[in-house]
């Protein structure tokens, strides 16, 4: 599936969320898949905080490199 994103999307890509986009609890309207995509959002920024930390590699390259692996990894899907 194909999606669009805003510049607020981007934004929050490469620079984090801000507070308003964290949630302080569960609202009760979002879907399952916003608190699962939630879920994703937290495992990989705190991993990618581990890895550049342990491995003094700046958060750009990182995120770079992110993106990357995430487009290799879409395209081995089917597209039908």
């Amino acid at each position: 599936m194909i999606t669009t994103a805003n510049a607020s999307d981007w934004d929050d890509f490469w620079n984090g969320p801000d507070i308003n986009d964290i949630p302080t609890f569960i609202k009760p309207n979002m879907t399952e898949l916003q608190l699962e995509a939630i879920e994703v959002m937290e495992t990989i920024e705190d991993s990618v905080e581990f890895i550049c930390s342990e491995n003094q590699l700046s958060g750009q390259k990182v995120w770079t490199m992110i993106a990357a692996l995430a487009d290799a990894k879409l395209a081995q899907f089917p597209t039908d």
